[in-house]
């Protein structure tokens, strides 16, 4: 499910620095299924936040994440 919506997130460019991410994470090695679930690990790392903090979607903590990436 999670590898769905970084396809999504990569289909509308929306965070921008998903499809950013996925390119950097390919450019260094990583093969494309391992990049996209790399990235979907981040979101699940913000979905776990939002929830124990009852709280809304944090696209600059998400982006972190994304950039954290290696």
């Amino acid at each position: 499910m999670m590898l769905g919506v970084v396809d999504e997130q990569m289909r509308i460019d929306d965070p921008k620095e998903t499809r950013v991410t996925f390119r950097r994470l390919v450019g260094a090695g990583h093969t494309e299924e391992e990049a996209r679930e790399m990235i979907a690990v981040a979101i699940v790392e913000e979905l776990y936040d939002m929830l124990k903090a009852k709280e809304t979607f944090n696209e600059g903590r998400y982006v972190s994440r994304l950039r954290a990436l290696k």
